[in-house]
């Protein structure tokens, strides 16, 4: 049993309400070294007199960060073999509340930050996660040397491919389960904590490539054209249709991986089995995107001797 020793602030009066996070102290396993996290200051409902986040990272490891409606004062100081940042925001009022009132998201004052220094990392950090969770840990393959160098040169190239479109916003879970439909018909969207830039098929791919819902192959095609005529109707961008769905099927591969990785960490290391039924739906997505890409043809022969479910189907 272990335990832990709280500082109360000297200032702090009886009816105060103090509240205390902390996360894992080093190497994070889910992040693999690496760090990325967003945090949200003050209550929407309540005053709050103080409100502190502290990150630390090795001294030498860069961390990019910035904040969302406003700015809130930082120090960076160094203790030992760490660089500590701290933000500290002080009498945050609640926001301001009301039915006609924009989202709580356009008031929220929040800090960001990311060891990961480009969209490549991040990319690339994605697709190793599935190397590791679901070549070595779900298959228990090792990937040859010749087949290594093939597949890190694949990998580096749909990073830099896909880090270089064009970048907007993005939700970056927009699948069915955060979808919700209200009692009068409306739709409304949960869980975009996680939204950052990014390319404008990454959401379309989220939703129609949707892990836990098996969509045939001529619905999504009628729904990217949809999508492109909605957005040529709108006075969008012109868009080539052919390029679009080639990053569309890029998208794919990257981001199913990264799911079927996901689950298969959520088992190992997280205990729970409940998502490895949806495995299957993402790797056939992967599938079949490959079969829309004849230039990836030889990372798909490689990637399918240690995982069988992403071979070419006869």
């Amino acid at each position: 049993m272990g335990s832990v020793l709280i500082n109360v602030p000297k200032k702090a009066r009886r009816g105060d309400v103090i509240e205390i996070h902390w996360t894992t102290r080093g190497k994070h396993p889910e992040y693999q070294g690496q760090f990325f996290s967003r945090y949200t200051f003050g209550n929407d409902k309540y005053p709050v007199v103080r409100d502190e986040w502290c990150v630390r990272v090795p001294k030498d490891r860069p961390l990019k960060h910035a904040t969302i409606n406003g700015a809130v004062p930082l120090t960076v100081t160094t203790e030992a073999a760490e660089a500590v940042y701290r933000w500290a925001a002080a009498n945050r009022a609640p926001l301001p509340q009301g039915d006609r009132l924009p989202s709580p998201e356009e008031f929220r004052l929040q800090a960001v930050c990311s060891t990961f220094a480009t969209w490549d990392d991040v990319y690339r950090w994605e697709l190793e996660h599935f190397l590791e969770w679901g070549v070595a840990a779900w298959k228990g393959a090792v990937l040859s040397a010749p087949e290594e160098r093939l597949v890190d040169r694949c990998f580096d190239e749909l990073a830099r491919r896909l880090a270089g479109e064009p970048a907007g916003f993005t939700h970056r879970d927009y699948q069915s389960r955060n979808i919700m439909v209200l009692r009068g018909g409306e739709q409304a969207l949960i869980d975009f904590q996680d939204a950052l830039l990014g390319p404008r098929q990454y959401d379309l791919v989220s939703l129609l490539r949707d892990s836990y819902v098996t969509l045939d192959q001529d619905l999504i095609g009628r729904m990217v054209g949809r999508y492109l005529a909605a957005t040529a109707t709108a006075g969008g961008p012109e868009i080539d249709a052919g390029e679009f769905r080639e990053v569309f099927d890029l998208l794919t591969i990257q981001r199913k991986l990264k799911d079927a990785g996901r689950f298969v960490y959520i088992d190992r290391v997280k205990s729970n089995a409940d998502f490895l039924q949806f495995v299957p739906v993402a790797l056939g997505y992967v599938r079949e995107a490959f079969g829309r890409l004849p230039a990836m043809a030889d990372l798909q022969a490689v990637l399918s001797r240690s995982v069988p479910e992403l071979g070419r189907q006869a």
